[in-house]
């Protein structure tokens, strides 16, 4: 397994920040893998206790799984993350990315994408 099979991310949060309730859908894949590596956070699943997170621990969101994560009130937060992705949806060099009906846009540098050998569908 490599990095050009599933790309690994790091993804840092400044103290009591945190992404909105999302879910990860794919027709292949979708999961994800968190694994926390600098200060303490936050998880939470639709339903479920707030969990803490800190340096070591591991998450596995299974596709379909609505969630959110982020750092606590004092304290830094980064994990990695990784996420076998079938495809990327590109539309005009942005990452066209969906998230419970709302379309987000990100201005992605395809070389970059590209390196990691992924399927690309152009919208």
């Amino acid at each position: 397994m490599s990095t050009t099979q599933i790309p690994i991310f790091n993804v840092i949060f400044e103290p009591d920040c945190r992404n909105n309730w999302h879910i990860h859908n794919a027709e292949k894949g979708g999961e994800q893998i968190l694994i926390c590596v600098v200060g303490k956070g936050w998880y939470q699943e639709w339903g479920e206790e707030l969990r803490l997170l800190q340096v070591g621990d591991v998450i596995n969101i299974p596709a379909g799984v609505k969630y959110w994560y982020g750092a606590t009130k004092d304290s830094w937060f980064s994990h990695l993350a990784m996420k076998y992705q079938e495809k990327i949806n590109l539309l005009n060099g942005y990452l066209r990315y969906k998230i419970e009906g709302v379309v987000f846009l990100f201005k992605v540098n395809l070389k970059i994408l590209k390196k990691f050998d992924l399927s690309f569908h152009f919208n």
